[in-house]
């Protein structure tokens, strides 16, 4: 989808080959670009070049952090010299996260003059992934090196800048660490996330925005800023069977090629299919989280504290849906 520079015209949706010749001809005419064409690592190189050498702005809704995480290194420069705006995983992945973590550190910010330090957001999802949200991920494994893979998922590793205090870790016990549980003061039992990482490096990025660029450091975060994200989870078994598959999958897809071949043969959808409408007005979509000050406001016991929720559908939502979805940032206490 594009949206016309002549903000009177209404977007405009037409067919459109993965050519340099018709996507530089698209851009051109276009204000904004907004693609949803994946598995990003596979075909999501052409629109973003397109974009960054024609000035035209861009979205996409890739959970794909490798995909960002090359884009910028190769268009950072062309970008900022066509004036383009390129924002990758606008989607589930990462935009609540990221919004979650901005609202809680702008309260810390408000209401007690602080800058965040930890923050642990917990996320809670129900309904099934399409087919290319499948085949995204099963090409991840395909095109990409793990020693790649677990660099980019690496604390604030799209960061502009360094963050000295990375190197600081969450300590987790070693129950947490062979089953993923964890009891979340505030938030309820949790497990191990699959998009802490993803949703990671967006967040991570913005922090490092915030401090480099100097009209929006009186955003930035703070130095002592952590992170994490966990799921949330009913009960003690399923997070464990949760862990403990995302380390089994997870082995086997990297190491395995006949293994990808054989869960492609029997994931629920393919590409171009996925839930339908009816079946998916129920899903629903939680966060919750809380920030605490930084180590300089020691004695400091209060906390911000955020929910954001979406029920209905993550494929066919229409703008009109959004009023579904509510935001609430409770007062420090």
């Amino acid at each position: 989808m594009w949206f016309a520079a002549d903000k009177t015209l209404d977007p405009a949706i037409e067919a459109c080959s993965l050519t340099p010749h018709d996507l530089d001809t698209l851009t051109q005419k276009a204000y904004l670009l907004i693609t949803t064409v994946g598995p990003y690592v596979q075909y999501g190189h052409h629109a973003y070049k397109s974009c960054a050498e024609n000035g035209t702005h861009y979205l996409d809704v890739t959970g794909e952090a490798i995909f960002t995480s090359r884009m910028i290194k190769q268009y950072s420069s062309l970008a900022s010299s066509s004036g383009a705006m390129l924002f990758s995983q606008v989607g589930i992945e990462s935009a609540p996260s990221d919004l979650c973590t901005w609202m809680l550190a702008k309260t810390l910010r408000e209401q007690l003059s602080a800058q965040t330090g930890e923050v642990v957001l917990s996320a809670e999802l129900s309904g099934r992934p399409s087919g290319g949200t499948l085949a995204s991920a099963l090409g991840i494994f395909e095109n990409c090196s793990m020693k790649e893979l677990r660099y980019v998922h690496r604390p604030f590793a799209l960061s502009p800048v360094k963050n000295e205090y990375a190197s600081h870790k969450m300590k987790n016990s070693w129950w947490s660490k062979l089953t993923g549980l964890r009891e979340v003061p505030g938030l309820g039992l949790n497990t191990t996330s699959i998009a802490n990482g993803t949703d990671g490096a967006i967040v991570g990025r913005t922090w490092g925005l915030l401090a480099s660029l100097p009209e929006r450091r009186n955003e930035f975060y703070g130095e002592r800023f952590s992170w994490v994200q966990y799921m949330g989870v009913e009960s003690r078994f399923r997070g464990m069977m949760i862990h403990l598959c995302l380390i089994v999958f997870s082995i086997l897809l990297a190491a395995l090629p006949p293994f990808r071949r054989l869960v492609k043969k029997f994931v629920a959808f393919q590409p171009g299919d996925g839930p339908d409408m009816e079946a998916s007005k129920k899903n629903e979509i939680r966060y919750r989280g809380f920030a605490k000050p930084d180590s300089e406001h020691k004695g400091e016991r209060r906390r911000a504290y955020c929910e954001a929720r979406y029920r209905g559908s993550m494929y066919y939502c229409r703008f009109t849906s959004l009023c579904n979805s509510s935001l609430s940032l409770g007062n420090v206490s």
